[in-house]
Protein backbone atom coordinates (compact mmCIF):
# COMPACT_ATOMS: atom_id res chain seq x y z
CA UNK A 1 0.00 0.00 0.00
CA UNK A 2 2.85 2.50 0.77
CA UNK A 3 4.95 1.73 -2.42
CA UNK A 4 1.32 2.36 -4.13
CA UNK A 5 0.48 5.78 -2.19
CA UNK A 6 3.64 6.75 -1.20
CA UNK A 7 2.08 9.73 0.21
CA UNK A 8 1.64 7.88 3.38
CA UNK A 9 4.96 7.60 4.58
CA UNK A 10 5.32 11.68 3.87
CA UNK A 11 5.88 12.11 7.32
CA UNK A 12 7.48 8.62 8.11
CA UNK A 13 11.04 10.43 9.90
CA UNK A 14 8.85 11.92 12.73
CA UNK A 15 9.70 10.82 15.88
CA UNK A 16 6.47 8.42 17.00
CA UNK A 17 5.30 7.80 13.45
CA UNK A 18 5.57 3.86 13.99
CA UNK A 19 2.29 4.04 16.35
CA UNK A 20 0.32 4.94 13.33
CA UNK A 21 2.15 2.30 11.00
CA UNK A 22 2.08 -0.55 13.61
CA UNK A 23 -1.87 0.55 14.25
CA UNK A 24 -2.64 -0.05 10.58
CA UNK A 25 -0.75 -3.12 10.20
CA UNK A 26 -2.67 -4.83 13.80
CA UNK A 27 -6.00 -3.70 11.80
CA UNK A 28 -4.81 -5.54 8.51
CA UNK A 29 -3.93 -8.33 10.27
CA UNK A 30 -7.87 -8.87 11.52
CA UNK A 31 -7.31 -6.60 14.70
CA UNK A 32 -10.96 -5.85 15.55
CA UNK A 33 -12.25 -8.33 13.15
CA UNK A 34 -12.58 -11.93 12.25
CA UNK A 35 -10.66 -11.76 8.87
CA UNK A 36 -7.47 -10.40 7.25
CA UNK A 37 -7.31 -7.10 4.91
CA UNK A 38 -5.46 -6.89 1.53
CA UNK A 39 -4.94 -3.90 -0.40
CA UNK A 40 -6.13 -3.17 -3.63
CA UNK A 41 -4.32 -0.77 -5.93
CA UNK A 42 -7.27 -0.30 -8.28
CA UNK A 43 -9.19 3.08 -7.59
CA UNK A 44 -12.65 2.87 -5.56
CA UNK A 45 -15.64 1.51 -8.38
CA UNK A 46 -18.11 4.30 -6.95
CA UNK A 47 -16.21 7.39 -7.78
CA UNK A 48 -19.09 8.97 -9.49
CA UNK A 49 -20.41 9.73 -5.79
CA UNK A 50 -16.88 11.47 -4.87
CA UNK A 51 -15.73 8.84 -2.56
CA UNK A 52 -11.67 8.67 -2.42
CA UNK A 53 -11.98 5.22 -0.63
CA UNK A 54 -13.79 2.03 -0.21
CA UNK A 55 -13.91 -1.26 1.56
CA UNK A 56 -15.04 -4.60 1.11
CA UNK A 57 -15.45 -7.58 3.68
CA UNK A 58 -14.86 -11.16 2.64
CA UNK A 59 -17.70 -12.48 0.58
CA UNK A 60 -17.85 -15.80 -0.53
CA UNK A 61 -14.01 -17.01 -2.09
CA UNK A 62 -13.50 -13.17 -2.00
CA UNK A 63 -10.89 -11.79 0.43
CA UNK A 64 -11.71 -8.25 2.50
CA UNK A 65 -9.93 -5.78 0.37
CA UNK A 66 -9.17 -1.89 0.78
CA UNK A 67 -8.83 0.78 -2.12
CA UNK A 68 -7.64 4.59 -1.88
CA UNK A 69 -7.87 6.73 -4.71
CA UNK A 70 -4.71 8.70 -5.21
CA UNK A 71 -6.47 11.33 -6.60
CA UNK A 72 -9.59 13.34 -5.91
CA UNK A 73 -12.71 12.31 -8.09
CA UNK A 74 -14.42 15.41 -8.07
CA UNK A 75 -14.95 18.65 -6.89
CA UNK A 76 -12.56 21.67 -6.87
CA UNK A 77 -9.91 19.47 -6.39
CA UNK A 78 -11.02 17.00 -9.53
CA UNK A 79 -7.35 14.97 -10.68
CA UNK A 80 -5.18 16.43 -8.23
CA UNK A 81 -2.95 14.06 -5.83
CA UNK A 82 -4.34 13.21 -2.17
CA UNK A 83 -2.43 14.62 0.73
CA UNK A 84 -0.39 13.20 2.89
CA UNK A 85 -3.44 13.61 5.98
CA UNK A 86 -6.43 13.00 3.45
CA UNK A 87 -4.60 9.77 2.34
CA UNK A 88 -4.35 8.63 6.34
CA UNK A 89 -7.85 9.55 6.76
CA UNK A 90 -9.52 7.52 4.37
CA UNK A 91 -7.65 4.60 5.33
CA UNK A 92 -8.74 4.96 8.78
CA UNK A 93 -11.76 5.41 8.32
CA UNK A 94 -11.99 2.42 6.51
CA UNK A 95 -10.27 0.09 8.35
CA UNK A 96 -12.76 1.20 11.28
CA UNK A 97 -15.61 0.86 9.19
CA UNK A 98 -14.70 -2.65 8.43
CA UNK A 99 -15.52 -3.54 11.47
CA UNK A 100 -19.06 -2.93 10.56
CA UNK A 101 -18.83 -6.46 8.08
CA UNK A 102 -21.46 -8.27 10.35
CA UNK A 103 -24.07 -5.65 10.27
CA UNK A 104 -23.37 -4.92 6.46
CA UNK A 105 -23.60 -8.67 5.72
CA UNK A 106 -27.34 -8.46 8.09
CA UNK A 107 -28.34 -5.99 5.94
CA UNK A 108 -27.28 -7.45 2.78
CA UNK A 109 -29.24 -10.93 2.86
CA UNK A 110 -31.74 -9.27 4.76
CA UNK A 111 -32.00 -7.66 1.37
CA UNK A 112 -31.42 -11.17 -0.32
CA UNK A 113 -34.54 -12.21 1.51
CA UNK A 114 -36.90 -9.34 0.52
CA UNK A 115 -37.01 -8.37 4.16
CA UNK A 116 -35.57 -5.00 4.11
CA UNK A 117 -36.89 -1.31 2.42
CA UNK A 118 -34.57 0.00 0.48
CA UNK A 119 -35.24 2.91 3.19
CA UNK A 120 -34.11 0.86 6.09
CA UNK A 121 -31.21 -1.10 4.04
CA UNK A 122 -30.07 2.87 3.12
CA UNK A 123 -30.80 3.79 7.41
CA UNK A 124 -29.11 0.80 8.42
CA UNK A 125 -25.70 1.08 6.26
CA UNK A 126 -25.35 4.81 7.24
CA UNK A 127 -25.99 4.19 10.89
CA UNK A 128 -23.15 1.58 10.53
CA UNK A 129 -21.07 3.96 9.08
CA UNK A 130 -21.79 6.93 11.65
CA UNK A 131 -20.23 4.96 13.76
CA UNK A 132 -17.08 4.60 11.81
CA UNK A 133 -17.04 8.34 11.50
CA UNK A 134 -17.36 8.57 15.59
CA UNK A 135 -14.59 6.02 15.63
CA UNK A 136 -12.55 7.82 13.21
CA UNK A 137 -12.90 11.48 15.35
CA UNK A 138 -11.94 9.36 17.90
CA UNK A 139 -8.38 7.74 16.69
CA UNK A 140 -7.36 11.50 15.38
CA UNK A 141 -8.54 12.87 19.25
CA UNK A 142 -6.16 9.53 20.53
CA UNK A 143 -3.93 9.00 18.18
CA UNK A 144 -3.39 11.23 15.46
CA UNK A 145 -3.16 14.06 17.02
CA UNK A 146 -1.39 13.67 19.53
CA UNK A 147 1.35 12.71 17.43
CA UNK A 148 0.94 15.66 15.23
CA UNK A 149 1.62 17.58 18.28
CA UNK A 150 4.88 15.67 19.17
CA UNK A 151 6.32 15.98 16.03
CA UNK A 152 5.45 19.16 15.27
CA UNK A 153 3.47 18.25 12.02
CA UNK A 154 0.39 20.77 10.43
CA UNK A 155 -2.64 18.80 10.74
CA UNK A 156 -6.32 19.97 9.16
CA UNK A 157 -8.88 19.11 11.57
CA UNK A 158 -11.77 19.28 8.91
CA UNK A 159 -10.70 16.45 7.09
CA UNK A 160 -11.21 14.52 10.54
CA UNK A 161 -15.00 15.04 10.54
CA UNK A 162 -14.54 17.46 14.04
CA UNK A 163 -15.36 20.92 13.31
CA UNK A 164 -18.68 20.63 11.69
CA UNK A 165 -21.72 19.87 14.69
CA UNK A 166 -23.39 17.67 11.67
CA UNK A 167 -21.21 14.94 12.79
CA UNK A 168 -21.25 15.04 16.45
CA UNK A 169 -25.47 14.18 16.39
CA UNK A 170 -27.24 11.10 16.35
CA UNK A 171 -27.19 8.75 13.28
CA UNK A 172 -30.72 9.54 12.36
CA UNK A 173 -30.44 13.40 13.04
CA UNK A 174 -27.40 13.59 10.92
CA UNK A 175 -29.44 11.37 7.85
CA UNK A 176 -32.19 14.04 8.10
CA UNK A 177 -29.61 16.93 6.96
CA UNK A 178 -28.94 14.02 3.30
CA UNK A 179 -31.01 15.11 0.93
CA UNK A 180 -32.68 12.78 -1.63
CA UNK A 181 -31.06 12.75 -4.18
CA UNK A 182 -28.31 11.00 -6.54
CA UNK A 183 -25.52 11.55 -3.95
CA UNK A 184 -24.24 9.95 -0.42
CA UNK A 185 -25.79 8.18 1.08
CA UNK A 186 -29.55 8.05 -0.21
CA UNK A 187 -28.46 7.31 -4.11
CA UNK A 188 -25.24 5.56 -3.07
CA UNK A 189 -26.85 3.13 -0.79
CA UNK A 190 -29.97 2.97 -2.87
CA UNK A 191 -28.45 2.63 -5.84
CA UNK A 192 -26.80 -0.56 -4.11
CA UNK A 193 -30.23 -1.79 -2.58
CA UNK A 194 -30.94 -2.00 -6.27
CA UNK A 195 -28.23 -4.38 -7.35
CA UNK A 196 -28.80 -6.47 -4.34
CA UNK A 197 -32.33 -7.21 -5.37
CA UNK A 198 -31.61 -7.68 -8.56
CA UNK A 199 -29.39 -10.25 -7.46
CA UNK A 200 -32.02 -11.99 -5.82
CA UNK A 201 -34.01 -12.49 -9.47
CA UNK A 202 -37.40 -11.64 -8.07
CA UNK A 203 -39.09 -9.64 -4.91
CA UNK A 204 -39.79 -12.35 -3.21
CA UNK A 205 -43.11 -11.12 -1.41
CA UNK A 206 -44.21 -10.43 -5.19
CA UNK A 207 -43.99 -14.10 -6.25
CA UNK A 208 -46.73 -16.48 -7.85
CA UNK A 209 -49.32 -17.21 -4.95
CA UNK A 210 -48.46 -20.58 -3.19
CA UNK A 211 -51.83 -22.03 -4.42
CA UNK A 212 -50.41 -21.68 -8.09
CA UNK A 213 -53.72 -18.61 -8.28
CA UNK A 214 -53.23 -15.21 -9.85
CA UNK A 215 -51.50 -12.41 -8.28
CA UNK A 216 -53.67 -9.26 -8.00
CA UNK A 217 -51.68 -7.53 -10.14
CA UNK A 218 -52.26 -10.48 -12.87
CA UNK A 219 -56.18 -9.90 -12.59
CA UNK A 220 -55.79 -6.06 -12.96
CA UNK A 221 -53.48 -6.65 -16.60
CA UNK A 222 -56.43 -9.31 -17.75
CA UNK A 223 -59.35 -6.79 -16.64
CA UNK A 224 -57.62 -4.04 -18.78
CA UNK A 225 -56.64 -6.30 -21.98
CA UNK A 226 -60.39 -7.13 -21.32
CA UNK A 227 -61.52 -3.64 -21.15
CA UNK A 228 -59.84 -3.02 -23.99
CA UNK A 229 -61.65 -5.67 -26.38
CA UNK A 230 -64.21 -4.65 -25.72
CA UNK A 231 -65.46 -8.42 -23.21
CA UNK A 232 -66.36 -5.45 -20.09
CA UNK A 233 -67.94 -8.02 -18.08
CA UNK A 234 -65.01 -10.20 -18.07
CA UNK A 235 -62.77 -7.21 -17.21
CA UNK A 236 -64.94 -5.89 -14.62
CA UNK A 237 -64.84 -9.67 -13.14
CA UNK A 238 -61.18 -9.89 -13.13
CA UNK A 239 -60.68 -6.09 -11.37
CA UNK A 240 -62.92 -7.43 -8.70
CA UNK A 241 -60.97 -10.39 -8.12
CA UNK A 242 -57.52 -8.78 -7.98
CA UNK A 243 -59.12 -6.33 -5.57
CA UNK A 244 -60.72 -9.26 -3.37
CA UNK A 245 -57.39 -10.99 -3.57
CA UNK A 246 -55.34 -8.02 -2.48
CA UNK A 247 -58.22 -6.96 0.57
CA UNK A 248 -57.75 -10.55 2.33
CA UNK A 249 -53.69 -10.77 1.56
CA UNK A 250 -54.03 -6.85 3.72
CA UNK A 251 -56.40 -7.43 5.84
CA UNK A 252 -58.49 -4.10 4.61
CA UNK A 253 -62.54 -4.19 4.78
CA UNK A 254 -64.58 -3.27 2.03
CA UNK A 255 -64.74 0.00 0.69
CA UNK A 256 -68.20 2.02 1.82
CA UNK A 257 -69.12 4.51 -0.42
CA UNK A 258 -72.76 4.93 0.90
CA UNK A 259 -72.68 8.74 2.13
CA UNK A 260 -73.67 9.08 5.70
CA UNK A 261 -76.62 12.15 6.52
CA UNK A 262 -74.95 15.72 6.46
CA UNK A 263 -76.13 18.98 7.34
CA UNK A 264 -78.14 20.74 5.44
CA UNK A 265 -75.91 23.95 4.89
CA UNK A 266 -72.90 21.22 4.30
CA UNK A 267 -74.74 19.64 1.74
CA UNK A 268 -75.13 22.93 0.04
CA UNK A 269 -71.73 24.10 0.26
CA UNK A 270 -70.85 20.27 -1.58
CA UNK A 271 -73.58 21.41 -3.94
CA UNK A 272 -72.09 24.49 -4.86
CA UNK A 273 -68.64 23.75 -5.05
CA UNK A 274 -69.35 20.95 -8.21
CA UNK A 275 -71.44 23.77 -10.30
CA UNK A 276 -68.38 25.21 -9.88
CA UNK A 277 -66.01 22.55 -10.68
CA UNK A 278 -68.18 21.53 -13.73
CA UNK A 279 -68.40 25.33 -14.68
CA UNK A 280 -64.56 25.44 -14.71
CA UNK A 281 -63.95 22.09 -15.87
CA UNK A 282 -67.21 20.98 -18.01
CA UNK A 283 -65.23 17.83 -18.53
CA UNK A 284 -66.86 16.64 -15.34
CA UNK A 285 -70.44 16.78 -17.06
CA UNK A 286 -69.44 15.61 -20.84
CA UNK A 287 -71.55 11.99 -20.15
CA UNK A 288 -74.11 13.65 -17.59
CA UNK A 289 -76.52 12.70 -20.00
CA UNK A 290 -76.25 9.20 -19.11
CA UNK A 291 -78.82 7.18 -16.91
CA UNK A 292 -76.71 7.06 -13.33
CA UNK A 293 -74.54 9.87 -13.66
CA UNK A 294 -76.36 11.40 -10.75
CA UNK A 295 -74.52 8.86 -8.60
CA UNK A 296 -71.25 9.92 -9.30
CA UNK A 297 -72.29 13.38 -8.54
CA UNK A 298 -73.90 12.92 -5.83
CA UNK A 299 -70.56 11.03 -4.24
CA UNK A 300 -68.86 13.99 -5.23
CA UNK A 301 -71.09 16.45 -3.56
CA UNK A 302 -70.71 14.40 -0.47
CA UNK A 303 -67.20 14.79 -0.13
CA UNK A 304 -67.26 18.49 -1.37
CA UNK A 305 -69.54 18.34 1.85
CA UNK A 306 -67.35 16.84 4.51
CA UNK A 307 -68.33 12.87 4.07
CA UNK A 308 -65.35 11.06 4.69
CA UNK A 309 -62.80 14.36 5.00
CA UNK A 310 -64.26 15.95 8.67
CA UNK A 311 -64.14 19.23 6.99
CA UNK A 312 -65.82 20.92 3.93
CA UNK A 313 -63.73 21.18 0.70
CA UNK A 314 -63.29 24.23 -1.52
CA UNK A 315 -62.93 24.39 -5.24
CA UNK A 316 -59.98 26.30 -6.70
CA UNK A 317 -59.90 27.06 -10.10
CA UNK A 318 -56.06 27.83 -10.16
CA UNK A 319 -53.69 25.43 -12.00
CA UNK A 320 -51.77 22.89 -9.52
CA UNK A 321 -48.71 24.50 -8.26
CA UNK A 322 -47.20 21.25 -8.26
CA UNK A 323 -47.94 20.88 -12.44
CA UNK A 324 -44.39 21.21 -13.38
CA UNK A 325 -43.67 17.59 -11.78
CA UNK A 326 -46.61 16.39 -13.82
CA UNK A 327 -49.16 16.11 -11.47
CA UNK A 328 -52.59 17.25 -12.73
CA UNK A 329 -54.85 16.97 -9.35
CA UNK A 330 -53.67 18.60 -5.70
CA UNK A 331 -55.22 19.62 -2.89
CA UNK A 332 -54.33 21.90 0.15
CA UNK A 333 -55.35 20.37 4.32
CA UNK A 334 -56.81 23.22 6.07
CA UNK A 335 -54.21 25.54 7.71
CA UNK A 336 -57.24 26.25 10.84
CA UNK A 337 -57.76 29.49 9.03
CA UNK A 338 -59.01 28.59 5.72
CA UNK A 339 -60.80 25.38 4.20
CA UNK A 340 -58.80 22.95 2.74
CA UNK A 341 -58.92 23.25 -1.41
CA UNK A 342 -59.16 20.84 -4.20
CA UNK A 343 -57.38 21.65 -7.80
CA UNK A 344 -57.27 20.27 -11.14
CA UNK A 345 -55.81 21.26 -14.38
CA UNK A 346 -57.01 21.50 -17.65
CA UNK A 347 -54.03 19.50 -19.63
CA UNK A 348 -51.24 17.53 -19.50
CA UNK A 349 -47.89 19.10 -19.04
CA UNK A 350 -46.01 16.23 -19.26
CA UNK A 351 -45.57 12.69 -20.45
CA UNK A 352 -46.76 11.33 -23.77
CA UNK A 353 -50.49 13.52 -23.55
CA UNK A 354 -48.33 16.92 -23.36
CA UNK A 355 -51.02 19.80 -24.10
CA UNK A 356 -53.52 17.37 -24.63
CA UNK A 357 -56.90 18.23 -21.90
CA UNK A 358 -57.67 15.91 -19.72
CA UNK A 359 -59.97 13.31 -20.59
CA UNK A 360 -63.57 12.79 -18.70
CA UNK A 361 -61.91 9.46 -17.15
CA UNK A 362 -58.72 11.28 -16.13
CA UNK A 363 -60.92 14.09 -14.89
CA UNK A 364 -62.91 11.92 -12.60
CA UNK A 365 -59.81 9.82 -11.70
CA UNK A 366 -58.29 12.82 -10.11
CA UNK A 367 -61.07 13.91 -8.43
CA UNK A 368 -61.79 11.09 -6.61
CA UNK A 369 -58.43 10.36 -5.78
CA UNK A 370 -58.07 13.87 -4.21
CA UNK A 371 -61.71 13.59 -2.69
CA UNK A 372 -60.37 10.11 -0.63
CA UNK A 373 -56.86 11.48 0.14
CA UNK A 374 -58.62 14.67 1.94
CA UNK A 375 -60.01 11.48 4.33
CA UNK A 376 -56.16 11.28 5.32
CA UNK A 377 -56.39 14.92 6.91
CA UNK A 378 -56.21 14.25 10.32
CA UNK A 379 -53.05 11.65 9.44
CA UNK A 380 -51.79 14.59 7.76
CA UNK A 381 -51.60 16.92 10.60
CA UNK A 382 -50.43 13.91 12.87
CA UNK A 383 -47.35 13.69 10.89
CA UNK A 384 -46.89 17.37 10.45
CA UNK A 385 -46.76 17.63 14.19
CA UNK A 386 -44.34 14.98 14.32
CA UNK A 387 -41.84 16.31 12.34
CA UNK A 388 -41.95 19.90 14.12
CA UNK A 389 -41.65 18.28 17.91
CA UNK A 390 -38.87 16.34 16.02
CA UNK A 391 -40.47 13.00 16.51
CA UNK A 392 -40.29 11.67 12.74
CA UNK A 393 -37.25 11.62 10.53
CA UNK A 394 -37.33 12.85 6.47
CA UNK A 395 -37.68 9.45 5.41
CA UNK A 396 -40.07 7.85 7.68
CA UNK A 397 -42.30 11.11 6.90
CA UNK A 398 -41.84 10.44 3.47
CA UNK A 399 -42.58 6.48 4.03
CA UNK A 400 -46.02 7.41 5.92
CA UNK A 401 -47.23 9.83 3.78
CA UNK A 402 -46.74 7.33 0.58
CA UNK A 403 -48.46 4.72 2.89
CA UNK A 404 -51.70 6.87 3.20
CA UNK A 405 -51.52 8.18 -0.52
CA UNK A 406 -50.97 4.69 -1.21
CA UNK A 407 -54.67 3.48 0.46
CA UNK A 408 -55.95 6.27 -1.50
CA UNK A 409 -55.26 4.91 -4.57
CA UNK A 410 -56.30 1.51 -3.60
CA UNK A 411 -59.73 3.08 -3.10
CA UNK A 412 -59.92 4.92 -6.25
CA UNK A 413 -59.16 1.73 -7.47
CA UNK A 414 -62.17 0.13 -5.68
CA UNK A 415 -63.98 3.26 -6.65
CA UNK A 416 -63.26 2.64 -10.16
CA UNK A 417 -64.16 -1.07 -9.64
CA UNK A 418 -67.58 -0.41 -7.51
CA UNK A 419 -68.93 2.63 -9.32
CA UNK A 420 -67.39 4.25 -12.37
CA UNK A 421 -66.89 1.25 -14.28
CA UNK A 422 -70.29 -0.61 -13.65
CA UNK A 423 -72.37 2.71 -14.75
CA UNK A 424 -70.26 3.15 -17.73
CA UNK A 425 -70.68 -0.61 -19.07
CA UNK A 426 -74.35 0.02 -18.34
CA UNK A 427 -74.26 3.36 -19.97
CA UNK A 428 -72.31 2.37 -22.98
CA UNK A 429 -69.31 4.52 -22.74
CA UNK A 430 -65.87 3.14 -23.00
CA UNK A 431 -63.27 3.44 -20.38
CA UNK A 432 -59.70 3.97 -19.92
CA UNK A 433 -58.67 1.62 -17.03
CA UNK A 434 -55.19 2.86 -16.98
CA UNK A 435 -56.71 6.56 -15.53
CA UNK A 436 -57.40 4.64 -12.51
CA UNK A 437 -54.00 3.07 -11.67
CA UNK A 438 -54.51 -0.76 -12.79
CA UNK A 439 -51.64 -0.95 -15.00
CA UNK A 440 -48.22 -2.17 -13.33
CA UNK A 441 -47.06 -3.90 -10.70
CA UNK A 442 -46.67 -1.23 -8.04
CA UNK A 443 -50.23 -0.11 -7.07
CA UNK A 444 -51.47 -4.20 -6.41
CA UNK A 445 -48.20 -4.95 -4.11
CA UNK A 446 -48.10 -3.23 -0.44
CA UNK A 447 -46.90 -0.07 0.25
CA UNK A 448 -43.94 -0.77 1.82
CA UNK A 449 -42.96 -2.78 -1.85
CA UNK A 450 -43.96 0.04 -3.96
CA UNK A 451 -41.94 2.06 -2.16
CA UNK A 452 -39.10 0.23 -2.76
CA UNK A 453 -39.58 0.99 -6.88
CA UNK A 454 -39.11 4.33 -6.29
CA UNK A 455 -35.29 5.22 -6.66
CA UNK A 456 -34.27 8.21 -4.16
CA UNK A 457 -33.68 10.68 -6.92
CA UNK A 458 -37.39 10.80 -8.16
CA UNK A 459 -39.44 13.69 -7.69
CA UNK A 460 -42.28 11.73 -6.66
CA UNK A 461 -42.39 10.80 -3.49
CA UNK A 462 -38.86 11.63 -1.94
CA UNK A 463 -37.86 14.64 -3.69
CA UNK A 464 -41.24 16.11 -3.46
CA UNK A 465 -42.30 14.99 0.62
CA UNK A 466 -38.70 15.62 1.27
CA UNK A 467 -38.72 19.30 0.46
CA UNK A 468 -42.04 19.22 2.24
CA UNK A 469 -40.78 17.92 5.56
CA UNK A 470 -38.00 20.38 4.98
CA UNK A 471 -39.80 23.11 5.39
CA UNK A 472 -41.89 22.59 7.86
CA UNK A 473 -38.94 21.56 9.82
CA UNK A 474 -37.32 25.20 9.18
CA UNK A 475 -40.67 27.03 10.13
CA UNK A 476 -40.99 29.10 12.94
CA UNK A 477 -40.69 26.93 16.35
CA UNK A 478 -40.04 23.84 15.04
CA UNK A 479 -37.26 22.08 16.89
CA UNK A 480 -35.52 18.49 15.89
CA UNK A 481 -36.21 17.02 19.08
CA UNK A 482 -38.00 18.76 21.80
CA UNK A 483 -40.41 22.15 20.82
CA UNK A 484 -43.77 21.43 21.61
CA UNK A 485 -45.15 25.03 19.98
CA UNK A 486 -47.77 24.35 16.98
CA UNK A 487 -48.52 25.86 14.19
CA UNK A 488 -50.82 24.72 10.89
CA UNK A 489 -49.48 24.37 7.47
CA UNK A 490 -51.03 24.37 4.32
CA UNK A 491 -49.95 20.86 3.45
CA UNK A 492 -50.14 19.91 -0.33
CA UNK A 493 -51.18 16.96 -1.41
CA UNK A 494 -50.44 15.26 -4.85
CA UNK A 495 -51.16 12.68 -7.13
CA UNK A 496 -48.56 10.56 -7.18
CA UNK A 497 -46.46 11.25 -11.12
CA UNK A 498 -47.78 8.26 -12.61
CA UNK A 499 -50.08 5.35 -13.02
CA UNK A 500 -48.77 2.39 -12.93
CA UNK A 501 -45.05 3.15 -13.25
Amino acid sequence: MARDRPKLLERSGTDGFDVLTDWVTTRLAGQGYKFVVYWDNTRPSDQEFGHVADSRPPYGNERAIIRISDVYPSGPQAGQQLTSEKLWVALVYELLNLSNAEGFQRAYYRTLEGKLSRTDFVTEFFRLEHRAVQLTQEFYATVYLPWAQTSQAKTDPTQWYVSSSFWWQAADETLDGFAFDSGYPWGDYGTQFDRVRRQASVLPRMSVLQDGSLRPSQHASQAVTALHRGDNEAGLSHLLEGIALRRKRSGCEEFESTPPVVSASALSHGQQQFERLSADRPVFLQHSGKDGFDRLRDWAVHRFAGNGTDMMVNWDDAEPVTVALGHIAEHTVSDGRTRGSLRIARIHRTGTSTGQPLSFDAAWSSLVFELLNLSNVSEFNRLERSVLHGRLSRADYVTEMFKLEYRAVELTQEFYANHFLPWAIRAGIPSSPESWYLTGEVWWTSAEEALDLYPFNRSYPWGYYGRVFDSIRNSPGAHPRNSSQKRGVATIGANPLSRGD
